[in-house]
């Protein structure tokens, strides 16, 4: 406490003098030795009594029994497993970190910044300013960029708070703008010639031609869907590519205009949609992605390459499932089983991958 205290009122720390030592010392022991004279008389009172605390409070209390379950027994409902608020607790204090983060949008990249002073500094302002009790602000750092600037508040306080109170603080450091750290979002694009973004550097003109005839600000780079083979296909004219924006208002706002411009063609944009590494195509029956536009074909029966629906028997006729002339085989595992067996292999690994997935959020 009385280093925070320190901090608060703007001394250093650091520096203690032994005269101050000693006098708090000395001070301590007074409390103390007062202390314990109290109890000893408090302990020659309550002795002829006999009485525990709960008879004492009862006492004080209507008879009613009802009106001490929480003070004189164990609660009634059941505690979490450890496991279940392990969990829960991850990603709720995962979520409370990212929003006691604050951005500063800034045009000077590796500006020097005193992160310790400029800290304390703050946290004094609010103090004089609003006679805070606790320090605001637990940290000052700089992006993976090192030109932005990441504000972090204490446990009691978040964004929220130094945007609301953004008059007492702002002086102290030199930004353009405040962004609260909201998760980045995606959206696909379909239908971009591939063509002019062939060659070495491709994917960052790529990001400079989106940006440049359309409203959008991308965070990194854009990344095709299709493999790099298939792109330098002399056949392949068009292809789609992902990429990734700062906050779902903006992804909203670009959605609406249902295309973008991209190398003097309307390409089309549609949501990303995040599926579970055990999700599976209905077209090509493989893991990890959606048959909305996969263009590999592969029987869920046979692992012939056409629909599941197309599924035929030449023997009995039957169309669209399996009957009993139907030799399974799954197309991921190569084994004598449909794709989407509990015992495939591959559905087997698709799922450590996605409790893994898990465990790290």
């Amino acid at each position: 406490m009385y280093y925070t205290r320190s901090i608060l009122l703007g001394k250093k720390p650091f520096i203690q003098e032994e005269e101050e030592e000693e006098e708090e010392k000395e001070k301590a022991n007074d409390v103390l030795k007062g202390l314990v004279e109290e109890v000893r008389a408090l302990r020659k009172e309550v002795a002829p009594t006999k009485e525990t605390y709960a008879e004492r409070l009862k006492k004080d209390l209507p008879s009613s029994s009802s009106s001490l379950p929480s003070l004189l027994s164990p609660p009634l409902h059941s505690t979490p497993s450890p496991s279940s608020r392990s969990s829960t607790s991850t990603r709720s204090k995962k979520k409370q970190l990212q929003e006691r983060k604050l951005v500063l949008i800034t045009d000077e990249k590796d500006q020097p910044l005193d992160t310790f002073s400029i800290r304390n500094k703050v946290n004094q302002l609010f103090v004089s300013k609003l006679q805070v009790e606790k320090p605001v602000l637990a940290s000052i750092a700089r992006t993976k960029g090192k030109q932005n600037i990441l504000l972090t508040t204490t446990e009691e306080y978040n964004a929220d708070f130094l945007v609301k109170y953004k008059e007492i603080w702002h002086n102290c450091f030199t930004f353009q703008r405040e962004q609260k750290l909201e998760p980045w979002v995606q959206i696909i694009a379909h239908g971009v010639p591939t063509l002019p973004f062939l060659g070495e550097g491709g994917s960052k003109l790529l990001k400079e031609e989106i940006e440049t005839f359309n409203p959008i600000r991308i965070q990194g780079l854009p990344r095709w869907i299709s493999s790099s083979e298939k792109r330098h296909n002399p056949q392949t004219r068009f292809g789609s590519i992902v990429f990734t924006i700062e906050n779902e208002e903006k992804r909203q706002e670009i959605l609406k205009q249902k295309e973008i411009s991209i190398a003097g063609t309307a390409t089309k944009v549609v949501k990303y949609l995040e599926v579970s590494p055990t999700t599976q195509c209905t077209s090509c029956q493989k893991f990890g992605h959606i048959g909305d536009r996969c263009s590999t074909r592969a029987c869920r029966y046979c692992a012939a390459a056409h629909l599941s629906k197309d599924h035929s028997c030449s023997t009995c006729i039957i169309t669209g499932k399996p009957c009993q002339h139907t030799t399974p085989l799954c197309i991921n595992c190569k084994e004598k089983h449909f794709a989407n067996s509990k015992d495939c292999e591959t559905l087997k690994a698709a799922k450590l991958v996605r409790e893994e997935d898990s465990m790290e959020e």
